[in-house]
């Protein structure tokens, strides 16, 4: 009797621990039953409720990515961060530009993911102060699916469930479908983990099971395994699928792949020419037997044209420049092709586009879109383009098919291309809507290749050369100044332009003097007899404009 009336006394000790720390607690004769009482207070289940809510938006954001990688279906986070592009002020855009370079996009990218988790955090908090467990979870899961498909996709401009994305509602419900599974399976297993004991069938006290545990972390590990798996996967195809084109550290933009003090070549090689891509995560991967465009909006009968029937086109082949309109003065987001592609309008006469249309609305894989000029449409070297430098159009330049509008910056020459809109409304498209230029016409600019910045130079005659650009105007005139600008000389054109749509090189040629450096600049006047601005203007949001300086010391 006294050993079991020891195990009775220790018992009792620890009901009534459990009872003086947990209010509700009542005392069934020897038994001390913890009746939980139900809704929690708020203080008692913030801390709970965040990390049960914290950790399974973490388990959808991380089922979301491998439906990205596999299925198209753009994360949550991506679409986020377009929506922000789109709300936040464009001076603080620029200043984020200007102060964060290369790292702005996906800095908003990681502010887009934060943003979400803290939304993902507040069911927890609610799971957790009304005492639900598994079958509550899985319920705030199903809300979740509907919250994310009907209002917040929507709000992001994709439509209810993504209807409006190229993959469809159908596949996004599904990846949404499962993801919120997940979070609901997060929340219904670990919020009572965190949430100390509850009142099991019979009032008895039910204990943590390390079991549950485990399955958890197991869980956990698997998700982020899986994820993983998937971007690895991915990543190894399409390197071998590209030979490894071209890609900064942030997978968003990459200039043109020149060593330091050599003049750019008249045309720029697939892999040295430059990248520039909104997509955070990855941009589409649309191979060319799955491609189709779809011509709708005013034409007579819409049109869906396969790769192959567009192929079957008559082809048009034409050199042209391509600059970013990011690109700062000297910069090197500006590169020279060979590009192969159908007119547009061809396509569009194919479909009975009307005559009386305002503007044509272009519309890609990736959410991008832009608006053309009726007339900048109708242009016969407005290329729908499939072929670059006599390859097959690489995925990173827009493949299998991208849009080439000569004289406009880049931009405009979107790329992914997958629906053409013939309309009457004066159509914005996706940095149109974020503030950037509409008519988006190329600056008339200079750059110095050769010399490189801070080279040393001479004795004797020492070579400068780069090139110059105007868009559709041509280059009429290039000067070059090895006094900072005090006198100039013209410079030799070392080749005519491939087309009237290329840059052009030049050269010239200076003595260095007894100073310790030389103050080397270059200026450009377009074939209309126009000088270019020498006012120094930053991208933002006409494009960048101002006179290259290149400091050399003299030997």
């Amino acid at each position: 009797m006294a050993a079991h009336t020891g195990r009775d006394d220790g018992g009792r000790e620890d009901a009534a621990r459990l009872a003086a720390n947990h209010p509700g607690t009542r005392r069934n004769g020897q038994i001390v039953v913890v009746a939980r009482v139900a809704p929690r207070s708020l203080r008692e289940s913030l801390r709970p409720g965040l990390l049960a809510g914290l950790a399974s938006a973490l388990a959808l954001l991380a089922v979301l990515l491998p439906a990205r990688l596999l299925l198209g279906v753009p994360h949550l986070a991506e679409l986020a961060s377009d929506w922000l592009t789109l709300v936040i002020p464009l001076g603080l855009f620029d200043a984020a530009l200007g102060l964060l370079g290369r790292a702005a996009r996906p800095l908003l990218f990681a502010s887009a993911l934060a943003l979400l988790l803290l939304l993902g955090a507040l069911p927890g908090l609610w799971q957790a102060q009304r005492g639900w467990r598994l079958r509550g979870g899985l319920g705030l899961g199903l809300l979740t699916w509907l919250v994310v498909g009907l209002v917040l996709l929507p709000v992001f401009q994709v439509g209810p469930f993504g209807q409006h994305l190229s993959v469809g509602a159908g596949r996004t419900a599904l990846a949404l479908a499962l993801a919120c599974l997940v979070q609901g399976l997060t929340l219904g297993l670990l919020t009572p983990l965190l949430t100390g004991p509850t009142v099991a069938p019979g009032g008895a006290i039910a204990p943590a099971r390390p079991a549950r545990r485990r399955f958890l972390v197991g869980s956990a590990a698997a998700l982020l395994g899986l994820a993983l798996a998937a971007w690895l996967g991915r990543r190894n195809r399409d390197t071998e699928a590209q030979d490894s084109l071209p890609r900064d550290e942030n997978g968003v933009m990459l200039g043109a792949q020149r060593s330091p003090g050599t003049l750019a070549p008249l045309i720029t090689p697939n892999t040295a020419f430059y990248v520039v891509s909104k997509n955070p995560l990855e941009d589409p991967d649309l191979p060319p037997e799955v491609w189709s465009l779809r011509v709708t909006g005013l034409v007579e009968h819409p049109l869906e044209l396969s790769y192959p029937e567009l192929l079957a086109m008559p082809w048009v082949e034409q050199d042209q420049t391509l600059e970013c309109i990011s690109n700062e003065v000297g910069g090197e987001l500006i590169s020279t092709a060979r590009w192969r592609g159908v007119p547009v309008r061809d396509v569009l006469a194919r479909a009975g586009a009307a005559g009386w249309a305002v503007k044509l609305e272009v519309i890609c894989d990736d959410r991008y879109s832009t608006g053309l000029p009726w007339g900048i449409a109708q242009a016969p070297d407005t290329l729908l383009a499939y072929a670059m430098n006599g390859a097959p159009l690489p995925r990173e330049h827009g493949g299998p098919v991208r849009l080439l509008v000569p004289g406009r910056y880049g931009m405009k020459s979107a790329k992914w291309v997958v629906g053409l809109q013939p309309t009457q409304d004066n159509y914005l498209g996706y940095w149109e809507l974020r503030g950037w230029t509409d008519d988006a016409t190329v600056k008339t600019m200079a750059r110095i290749d050769t010399p490189a910045p801070g080279a040393r130079v001479g004795p004797g005659p020492v070579r400068v050369a780069g090139i110059a650009y105007a868009g559709r105007r041509g280059i009429k005139l290039v000067e070059c100044s090895a006094d900072g600008g005090i006198t100039w000389q013209p410079a030799r054109l070392i080749e005519p332009a491939l087309s009237p749509l290329t840059w052009v090189r030049w050269e010239a040629e200076f003595t260095p003097t007894s100073a310790a450096r030389t103050v080397l600049q270059v200026r450009a006047t377009d074939g209309q007899g126009i000088p270019q601005v020498t006012r120094s203007i930053p991208p933002l949001p006409y494009g960048a404009a101002g006179i290259h300086t290149v400091v050399v010391l003299n030997m």
